[in-house]
């Protein structure tokens, strides 16, 4: 499949999601040159979007350099730096603020694949039950987004990230993801094979209440992890 084809079928699935959603809010590859060029292709799969009746497009979002909601985005920044660059160890003051840095921040995050499994936002604090309801209304359409991208070696994520439980959770019943596929870590982190050497991993939100240090090291352990098995 063509990158035309990929990005046209990836444009026609929004068009039809949007028949059955207002205010959708695209996600998928933010840019494809960037993402294809990845030494290592990193899907981030988060809840849905924090805006209510309103749409956000996180392609346009994330190529412009995601100047809003530093708490997250710094994060993931930092995340796809590390990854990206997962033979080098940085001291933490080497890369703790990233995010001051325009020219990294914008070419970083251009290079993710970004998805919400709720296409549509809520407020800050997701409900549970609605983001599920919501999902599993939705789950053909969530079937064929992530199957655009996993049946396509030229564009396969090596890596699904989740960010919580509840994405994990959610998206183990859309794929069927049973009890029996699951590993652990040596740090405890769960992870599972997707698709063969195609990794998904159970993971915490990038604003989660916790030293950003150590969220860091603890990700780029598990990936160190993971790819040695």
């Amino acid at each position: 499949m063509t990158i035309e084809l990929i990005l046209e079928n990836e444009s026609k699935l929004f068009d039809k999601w949007k028949l059955q959603r207002e205010f959708l809010c695209p996600d998928g590859i933010i840019d494809f040159e960037s993402y294809s060029k990845s030494k290592v292709k990193i899907m981030l799969l988060l809840k849905e979007a924090n805006a209510v009746n309103e749409i956000v497009d996180f392609k346009d979002f994330l190529n412009n350099g995601a100047y809003e909601r530093k708490a997250t985005w710094g994060n993931v920044l930092r995340w796809l730096y590390g990854i990206q660059n997962i033979d080098t160890e940085y001291k933490w003051s080497e890369i703790e603020n990233l995010f001051s840095n325009d020219k990294i921040r914008t070419e970083y995050l251009k290079s993710l694949l970004f998805c919400n499994l709720k296409k549509i936002g809520g407020t800050h604090t997701t409900n549970r039950f609605d983001f599920y309801d919501i999902c599993i209304q939705d789950k053909e359409l969530i079937i064929e987004q992530v199957n655009l991208y996993f049946d396509n070696s030229l564009i396969s994520p090596d890596f699904i990230i989740a960010g919580g439980s509840a994405v994990t959770s959610t998206f183990s019943e859309i794929f069927n993801l049973t009890d029996d596929k699951w590993k652990q870590t040596l740090k405890g982190i769960y992870y599972c094979e997707f698709r063969p050497q195609k990794y998904f991993i159970d993971f915490v939100h990038p604003e989660v209440r916790v030293p950003p240090n150590y969220v860091y090291y603890l990700l780029i352990d598990t990936i160190r992890e993971i790819r040695l098995t």
